[in-house]
């Protein structure tokens, strides 16, 4: 009796820690470097547009030292926020003081549905305020996504297969999961309201 009751009790205890694994946050989904460019603009604003290129910031390991460098460290991001995951509502919630002169607009991803390296794009402010247009991403940047998100009231996010917003195109609303045949060949972006 008491082999059967051992034997209970070291199934018993196999199993929770199995069911601890399972209930275990996932590992992040999104591998990669992540890579943080801020506007720099082309000129004055012209009827609330606001033209310009992108200046790198440089790449790190997490997506969440990504967003503090980008944004001035006004947003600390939790460890668990991958870029899959990020939301308006994380990254409101994340900020820790208020954004002068650099917010998140979007981020560009390598990998269908979110996945793989990011870069994330940082305006002069949110699209609330006006329209960004990265008119000609730089060498590296260029023709290599395939899916995208726009944050801070950027709802109507423009991808542009050729530079100065020229060529086929594709609107996400504000999130894109796959840019169809516009996949590895954007070369401009525009968020907007």
């Amino acid at each position: 009796m008491r082999k059967v009751l051992v034997g209970f009790m070291v199934l018993m205890w196999a199993m929770s820690t199995v069911l601890a694994a399972g209930a275990r946050e996932p590992a992040p989904r999104s591998s990669g470097v992540h890579c943080v460019s801020r506007f720099v603009p082309l000129g004055p604003a012209h009827h609330r547009v606001q033209r310009g290129t992108a200046r790198s910031l440089g790449c790190y390991e997490s997506f969440s030292a990504a967003i503090q460098a980008g944004s001035g460290g006004a947003i600390v991001l939790p460890s668990w926020v991958t870029p899959a995951s990020v939301t308006d509502a994380i990254l409101e919630a994340a900020t820790i003081r208020p954004l002068r002169g650099s917010a998140l607009v979007g981020t560009e991803y390598n990998g269908l549905d979110y996945d793989g390296s990011s870069h994330n794009y940082f305006g002069p402010s949110t699209c609330q305020d006006e329209i960004i247009e990265f008119t000609n991403l730089p060498a590296g940047e260029d023709d290599v996504y395939e899916s995208g998100k726009g944050f801070g009231g950027c709802d109507h996010n423009k991808k542009f297969v050729g530079p100065w917003l020229a060529g086929d195109s594709i609107t996400c609303t504000p999130n894109c999961t796959g840019y169809g045949s516009l996949r590895n060949e954007v070369s401009s972006l525009r968020y907007r309201p």
